[in-house]
Formats: C-alpha cells, sequence, structure tokens
C-alpha cells in the first residue's frame, strides 16, 4: 500500500488492473494487450490467472492482442481483423488448423520459427497497405487478388462449419 505504481513491475502491474476490473463483478473482461508489454514467462502467468478468473468467475473475455500464438492458446474463437473489418473467424483449434484468408495465413505464416519451417517470404510482412480502398481492404497485399477484389468488397461467409471468410476465392 505504501508503494508508487512506477515502484512494480510490469506484471504486478497487470495483476492489479486485472483485480480492479475484477472488483465491480464484471460479466465481461475486455482485455486489450494485456500481455504484449510483457515477457515470455509473466505473459504465461497473467494468461493463466486469466484463465482460471474466467473459470471461477463464469467470465466472458474479449480479448485483443496482434500475436496470433496467444490468441490460439487463450481464446474459444478468434476474430482475425485487417483495417477494422473481420477477415476471418472460427473456433481457435479450426483457425490453428486451417487459415482460409490470406491475412490469416500471414500472420501465422509470420510466427518466429514458422517462416524457416513454411518457406515464407520475410519480405511480405514489409508490404504497406494503402491508403482508402473500394474493394476488399487486403486488395494491395493480396497474392490472389483479381479485378473484382478492387471493386467489391467480400462479404463475411461461412465456408466451413462455424469458420467464417471475406475472400472472394476460398
Amino acid at each position: 500500500m505504501d508503494r508508487r505504481p512506477a515502484e512494480f513491475s510490469g506484471g504486478q502491474r497487470q495483476r492489479i488492473s486485472i483485480a480492479r476490473a475484477l472488483i465491480q463483478q464484471p460479466e465481461l473482461l475486455i482485455c486489450d494487450e494485456v500481455v504484449s508489454a510483457l515477457d515470455v514467462s509473466i505473459q504465461s502467468q497473467i494468461l493463466n490467472l486469466l484463465l482460471d478468473l474466467k473459470k471461477e468467475f463464469n467470465l466472458s473475455m474479449l480479448f485483443i492482442a496482434h500475436d496470433l500464438t496467444v490468441t490460439t492458446y487463450f481464446c474459444d474463437r478468434i476474430g482475425v481483423m485487417y483495417r477494422g473489418l473481420i477477415m476471418e473467424e472460427a473456433p481457435a483449434p479450426a483457425l490453428i488448423e486451417k487459415q482460409l484468408h490470406p491475412y490469416t495465413q500471414l500472420l501465422y505464416n509470420a510466427i518466429p520459427g514458422r517462416m524457416e519451417k513454411t518457406g515464407g517470404d520475410s519480405s511480405e510482412k514489409s508490404i504497406i497497405p494503402s491508403g482508402d480502398f473500394t474493394g476488399c481492404p487486403f486488395v494491395s497485399r493480396c497474392p490472389r487478388k483479381e479485378d473484382i477484389c478492387e471493386k467489391q468488397q467480400p462479404e463475411l461467409r461461412e465456408i466451413e462449419p462455424g469458420h467464417k471468410t471475406a475472400c472472394h476465392f476460398v
């Protein structure tokens, strides 16, 4: 109680933030990049704490992260967004097994250690998206792009049971 915020470690600050959020007894906890600034061992501790709290308090969580490895470990369902739109949505095990959208494939192949195994091209990660778009938001980076992609935004549609994607060519 006598310590100042700067005197706590990153992991301690995250635990304090979680405790402050839970004191209100919420039904939904929004976790926005909750482990991104932590080292791997502390990330694991915080994720395990959140999983325990989820079960104990019957909490629903919206988990926002850029790390596909963390989301596949932690989440039941994953929605992959690009430029504010959902590109793919699926149960976590289905997404790990099979990525349908080219952007999800790019993210998955960019996981450290995956690029060497899949023969992925690291230059793919450095492409910068163009400004405005009228068609698919991923068109400037997509290896599958055709004329329709520049003119019409694909609808998010179910391709396999529970597995949706927004791509004209899946």
